[in-house]
This record gives C-alpha cells, sequence and structure tokens, in this order.
C-alpha cells in the first residue's frame, strides 16, 4: 500500500512584521469606582471615613474637612434611609459632601462613583438649617 509521491507545499510566508508601538508611560489614573466607602465611625471622638483602594488594597482615613470625591466632607449622617438604587433596603449611614453650592452622599458600603445629589428634604437638619 505504497502511495505515490507527493511534494511537500512551500513553508508558510511568515506574517508582516507589525511597526512595534510602544507601551503606553502609565496607566491611567483610577477612576472613581476604585475607591470604596467602609467605615463611618468614630475615633476617641472624631468622626472618620474610611476608604479602601481596591487598585493598592490600601485603606485611607479621611476627617470632618477633609477632600474627598470631588468635594468636601462636612458630615456623616447616621440616619437610617433607603438606599437610594434600591429603596427596599436601608442605609445604615452615609458621607455627606459639600461641592458647591449642593449637598451629596455615599452610602457606605458604595463607591466614590455612586455619589448622589440629596433633595432639601433628606437633609439633616443640621446642614438644612445652615443652607437656609
Amino acid at each position: 500500500l505504497f502511495l505515490p509521491y507527493q511534494k511537500q507545499p512551500p513553508p508558510p510566508l511568515p506574517p508582516p512584521s507589525k511597526p512595534k508601538s510602544k507601551p503606553p508611560s502609565s496607566p491611567p489614573p483610577p477612576g472613581p469606582e476604585t475607591y470604596k466607602i467602609v467605615s463611618l465611625s468614630e475615633w476617641q471622638g472624631e468622626q472618620e471615613v474610611m476608604v479602601f483602594d481596591t487598585n493598592k488594597n490600601k485603606t485611607k482615613s479621611y476627617k470632618l474637612g477633609d477632600g474627598l470625591a470631588g468635594g468636601t466632607i462636612v458630615m456623616i449622617d447616621y440616619r437610617q434611609m433607603p438606599f437610594p438604587d434600591k429603596p427596599a433596603l436601608l442605609s445604615q449611614s452615609r458621607v455627606i459632601l459639600s461641592i458647591k453650592d449642593d449637598f451629596w452622599a455615599i452610602e457606605r458600603g458604595n463607591t466614590l462613583a455612586d455619589k448622589h445629589k440629596l433633595a432639601p428634604e433628606k437633609l439633616p437638619e443640621r446642614l438644612a438649617k445652615r443652607e437656609l
């Protein structure tokens, strides 16, 4: 059972060489979705906000008056309120930021990208009086 001789096909041509592109000099800066509010606590009489950086696996502490998410931390609110995107669930605490003339909130457990504007009727009494 011998088969007739068949000439082997020529090897395939190598793919054309692409010009080598330069690798990016540095990765883009991390977005707000990489920072998560993990704790809204009080330590030795001072309220603090603990923010976890998921890129670096590090937690940083912020105090009232510190800058965060494009605003300034003005208050930690411990009122029980519904989550803005899940009204059936209750949030136990949130950090309130002052950005320009508005107040914004980030619920504990959410990322900085989840900040939402607080309507005047949702403001804590202390801030509502200040706004008048």
